[in-house]
């Protein structure tokens, strides 16, 4: 018996497709998997067993399907198309097969390890911006500005705050197994240690990232997958990638 395939015509903004170049390349949850995927690439690299790549790419599964995120694959041909008895194979996606997307993380983890260029650091200018972000008040960041309800429940913390620990890579990895919670814990420690700054991408034009200087450098909103609030008490400790420089020089000045 045949299996059973999932048609999709409309695109999620967490959806992750499959495939090189155009549209996976500019697709936001591509762009936000890709942010993810780096930011998780050294604790890949440092797993040695194939078992513990496997659960870690599963993770990221899991985190990417709690955002309602599908891996999705293009119909590439009319022929494709007649077979699955629809009228056109434009713009009609197919939901992979579960057992597709956990080497297509793996393989995303192998080719950003393999790329230098794909995972080099950022700028010296990049990082003063987002040093001056984060020196300029508290760096201490709450949970609840990373986390938001639509992720799964954060119970490896305790009221709301991270519990401060030191445990990273092979450490964390004897505490218990890999799971979508301890995942998004490490991501956290991550960006509460500054060991890796919010991700960098090239500018895209696409409608979904809509910027008046499209030749500097803007903030991946791949962050807002581990769901950076966008509330006032998160904009003094985080940089807000959908706010200009220039705006947030006009708003403080306009607030002195």
């Amino acid at each position: 018996m045949s299996r059973k395939l999932t048609v999709v015509t409309h695109l999620g903004p967490d959806d992750v497709l499959f495939g090189k170049g155009s549209p996976s390349c500019g697709n936001s949850g591509n762009i936000r998997f890709r942010a993810v995927v780096k930011l998780l690439l050294p604790l890949y690299v440092s797993t040695p067993r194939r078992s513990e790549k496997d659960r870690l790419a599963r993770a990221v599964v899991d985190i990417i399907k709690s955002r309602n995120g599908r891996f999705l694959r293009r119909i590439h041909s009319p022929s494709e198309a007649d077979r699955l008895n629809l009228a056109t194979y434009e713009g009609v996606w197919l939901l992979v097969d579960e057992k597709l997307m956990i080497p297509k993380v793996k393989q995303t983890f192998r080719d950003q390890h393999s790329g230098a260029s794909k995972i080099e650091a950022p700028s010296a200018w990049q990082v003063s911006e987002i040093d001056a972000g984060l020196n300029r008040r508290n760096t201490s960041i709450p949970l609840s500005a990373l986390l938001s309800p639509r992720f799964l429940p954060s119970q490896e913390f305790q009221n709301g705050n991270a519990v401060p620990t030191q445990r990273l890579g092979i450490e964390l990895r004897q505490q218990m197994p890999f799971n979508a919670n301890v995942v998004l814990q490490y991501l956290q420690q991550q960006v509460h240690q500054q060991r890796y700054p919010v991700p960098f991408v090239e500018p895209i034009r696409t409608r979904q990232m809509m910027y008046s200087k499209p030749t500097s450098p803007k903030i991946d909103d791949g962050l807002q997958l581990l769901a950076v609030a966008a509330s006032r008490s998160t904009r003094s400790t985080l940089p807000c990638p959908k706010v200009l420089p220039s705006e947030t020089s006009k708003n403080e000045s306009t607030a002195k």
